[in-house]
């Protein structure tokens, strides 16, 4: 198997395993819409020099949301994407904030 097939589902488990943890089993947000929602960010390139990796992530990340359903533990996924620059320095500081 090549090396980027391993790549999407092991990022995906990461991500869902941290926003699984994350998160607390009693919510003291009264919104429900709110709670019924798991927000995932996905820093990844889509300018500079590096730009075709960051379509592939954005692809390969479409497309398991696509063929699983957008739903997890039934909460509804939302991604929050974030271009990069294909910059570590710019990364970083996304990253942070």
């Amino acid at each position: 198997m090549h090396r980027r097939g391993i790549a999407v589902p092991g990022l995906l488990a990461v991500a869902l395993a941290g926003a699984a943890a994350c998160g607390s089993p009693q919510s003291s947000n009264t919104n429900t819409s709110q709670s019924a929602t798991i927000k995932i960010g996905l820093i990844r390139p889509v300018t500079g020099t590096v730009a075709a990796s960051g379509k592939d992530m954005d692809d390969g990340w479409n497309l398991y949301w696509a063929q699983h359903g957008t739903t997890v533990a039934g909460k509804k996924v939302v991604t929050l994407a974030q271009d990069d620059t294909g910059t570590p320095r710019s990364r970083s500081t996304r990253r942070s904030s």
